[in-house]
């Protein structure tokens, strides 16, 4: 365990561009800024820091200012004339110190102090397979040779991994699970797939409906014009006739002054790009944008949205291992994650246990229960949990000395249930209950029930 201090590290990132709406970014983009900012000033941010995907950077060093901005390019390749930049604001917030965590049961300690250390560690332990793979909070997943299809995406084999406390050690929680991916392709084809349809213009409305929640959120590019890096963005809705949408865009006029001019998609297509849009097509909307989809390309990402029922059964079974298969999974697991080689934690003196087996504990197997009937009847339950009543008794039968039935059906039927009546006390008299008075009284109103 590291015995260094811990700087925290809080960071703000705004445009540096004139914004006609306020810009939010996702956590994976906020992600790609700090890792660009880090290894563009390699001579302050040395040992790499680890972010939390939010706003806080963790670094085991304490960088030479109390708060400075940076100026980071918002896309790597960006190859416009004017690329886009976002200002870095790096603050530094607070201490952390990892050596509570030598002695959690001090009752010294704060408890938000822990919940922090753990915290603080959880981020530099999931920094490097984050960086390498397609994640969510807390699990990574990679493309492996068993993965599966539920057309038209795909089933990967994932792995989640958590800093756990214990009352004598720091562990780390190791367990499998399965993400559900869009894989990378044209954007019409994704559609045709999952609608297992070859024509998108003869859709019903329901699968319109079906598609325009299938694609929700999901990221695509979109180049129409062969730019070297497409321009990225989340689907927030589904068109039905993206050409006939209207917009408004600024236009030039000769004498060089601007004018806000309403303009159909279609209409904006033919006169900038030459390329008509079909009457009809389908479209994407996103904050601003409208695209027809024969321009878009899914990006491989983890899909958020709803499963079907019968999907969510296939990824449950897909996860469905034997406890030995289980276990061999999350110890090959372990050692893919390699956490030796991790830059973020080689910065800290962060160490493992040389073992690369699970740590073993010891432990009491404890014998089946056992179960007793009335008579004196006992059983060994082979399966915990569960047993079979057919011709027992119970052990001590409780005495029902008066009971009420109330019946809100419609035109009640006292021979129904004389009949219901006298199948559940024969099932009850089987089991040992008692003082059963078989023959009831019937009444109207709720005052006639005694």
């Amino acid at each position: 365990m590291c015995t260094a201090t811990v700087d925290s590290i809080l960071e703000v990132v705004t445009p540096k561009w004139e914004q006609k709406t306020e810009v939010k970014f996702s956590t994976i983009k906020m992600r790609e800024i700090i890792v660009r900012l880090q290894q563009e000033k390699p001579q302050i941010f040395n040992p790499v820091g680890a972010f939390d995907g939010k706003y806080n950077l963790f670094s085991f060093t304490k960088y030479p200012f109390a708060s400075q901005s940076f100026d980071v390019q918002l896309d790597m390749d960006d190859r416009r004339r004017q690329p886009k930049y976002v200002v870095v604001i790096v603050t530094f917030a607070r201490e952390v110190n990892l050596e509570i965590l030598r002695n959690l049961q001090n009752p010294a300690y704060k408890r938000e102090d822990l919940s922090y250390a753990i915290n603080l560690l959880n981020v530099f332990v999931q920094a490097q397979p984050k960086r390498d793979h397609l994640f969510n909070a807390t699990s990574i997943f990679k493309q492996m040779a068993d993965d599966r299809s539920i057309a038209p995406l795909h089933l990967w084999r994932g792995v989640f991994q958590s800093v756990r406390p214990t009352f004598d050690r720091i562990c780390i929680h190791v367990d499998t699970t399965v993400g559900v991916v869009v894989p990378a392709r044209s954007l019409v084809r994704l559609c045709q797939e999952y609608l297992h349809v070859k024509n998108l213009d003869e859709i019903t409305s329901f699968q319109f409906q079906q598609l325009r929640l299938f694609l929700r959120g999901v990221k695509v590019t979109v180049d129409h014009i062969g730019l070297r890096e497409p321009r990225t963005l989340k689907i927030r809705d589904l068109v039905q006739s993206v050409g006939d949408e209207v917009f408004e865009k600024v236009v030039r006029q000769d004498n060089g002054a601007q004018e806000r001019v309403r303009i159909s998609v279609a209409d904006h297509f033919r006169a900038n790009y030459n390329i008509t849009v079909p009457p009809g097509s389908l479209g994407i909307r996103g904050t601003r944008e409208l695209f027809p989809i024969e321009f878009c390309r899914s990006l491989q990402q983890l899909y958020r949205n709803k499963l079907s029922p019968d999907d969510a059964a296939k990824v449950l079974k897909f996860g469905l291992k034997n406890p030995k298969e289980k276990f061999e999974d999350i110890k090959e697991e372990w050692k893919s994650l390699d956490h030796r080689e991790s830059e973020f934690l080689r910065g800290g003196g962060i160490t493992f246990s040389a073992s690369t087996n699970p740590l073993a504990i010891d432990g009491r197997r404890l014998d089946p229960p056992r179960i007793e009937y009335g008579g004196g009847e006992t059983e060994t339950l082979q399966r915990p949990g569960s047993w079979n009543m057919v011709n027992k008794t119970l052990m001590t039968p409780a005495t029902i000395k008066s009971w009420v039935i109330v019946d809100f059906t419609q035109g009640s039927n006292s021979t129904k249930l004389t009949m219901f009546l006298k199948s559940l006390f024969a099932e009850m008299k089987k089991l040992g209950i008692s003082n059963l008075r078989t023959t009831p009284s019937y009444g109207q109103r709720l005052n006639h029930i005694f």
